[in-house]
């Protein structure tokens, strides 16, 4: 009874833990089809999993910009120390379908022009 009863709440628990990370990883909000590239001041770093966050200050308003996760960044020249509050950047990824809403993910560039630092960091096998 004991062996059949930790099937079962392992069964469970892979169950409930695959549907949270499906419905963690959904981006229908988001306008998948479309890049959009935003620029101003950072105001704020969550260098945190499961995303990093970078609030910026555009002249548009305040975005969000949402970022994979501390160790996919890492691997890629992303590093906690990498950006600081008050760099100028330049970031493109996807936006919001609801336009209202200043936020974007799916990211795939983050530039900061004063000293040429570009994530992900271009290789010799990429043209950008």
């Amino acid at each position: 009874m004991t062996r059949r009863f930790a099937l079962v709440a392992f069964a469970a628990a892979a169950f409930l833990f695959s549907a949270s990370l499906h419905a963690h990883h959904s981006y229908s909000a988001y306008q998948t089809d479309l890049k959009i590239s935003i620029e101003g001041t950072i105001t704020k770093i969550d260098f945190v999993n499961p995303h990093v966050i970078l609030e910026i200050k555009t002249k548009d308003g305040e975005y969000t910009a949402e970022f994979p996760g501390v160790t996919s960044l890492s691997r890629d020249n992303f590093k906690a120390y990498s950006l600081k509050i008050g760099d100028y950047v330049i970031a493109k990824g996807s936006p919001m379908k609801d336009r209202d809403i200043k936020r974007i993910s799916l990211m795939t560039e983050l530039r900061r022009p004063s000293d040429g630092w570009v994530w992900p960091e271009p290789s010799a096998n990429t043209s950008r």
